[in-house]
């Protein structure tokens, strides 16, 4: 069976005598399914660009990674309170001790506790408001919510 006969038997299309596209694979489809150009008369296929044209970046330019960024430090400033409640936990159970509670180590050890939970805990929440209202009002709603309450707390 010579090439144009496999290449006839694989659906390759011809065009106007001078290109014809192959899958590449020669009878086995199952290993390369990239189109490969072969010119006409030419002893085997050999892959040639079907287009040269620049086309805009799939991950979606300045503005994606502008996204990824700020992402990736509002995971980091929240986690980084989170994992260095240590240092926070000694300085509030002194101020207790200074106050008088009896309950000052369990009472700082609890404040912790409730932030790592309340992350985890309304995770689930968060995903379920960006599937109804979006991801823009949902983390804008977020923000207000810990604006408030990290007022509140410093009364």
């Amino acid at each position: 069976m010579t090439e144009g006969e496999l290449l006839q038997e694989n659906g390759a299309a011809f065009g106007n005598g001078d290109v014809r596209i192959s899958n590449g694979s020669l009878g086995n489809e199952r290993h390369n399914k990239q189109p490969k150009v072969v010119a006409a008369g030419t002893s085997g296929p050999r892959e040639r660009p079907v287009s040269m044209e620049m086309k805009e970046p799939p991950d979606g330019g300045t503005r994606a990674w502008l996204i990824v960024i700020s992402s990736f430090f509002c995971n980091g400033i929240i986690f980084g309170v989170i994992n260095t409640y240590s240092v926070i936990y000694l300085r509030l159970q002194e101020e207790l001790k200074m106050r008088g509670d009896p309950e000052a180590s369990s009472k700082s050890a609890l404040v912790g506790s409730l932030t790592i939970g309340a992350t985890f805990l309304l995770s689930p929440v968060a995903g379920i408001l960006t599937d109804k209202i979006g991801l823009r009002q949902t983390a804008i709603l977020g923000g207000v919510l810990t604006s408030c309450g990290l007022l509140a707390s410093s009364f």
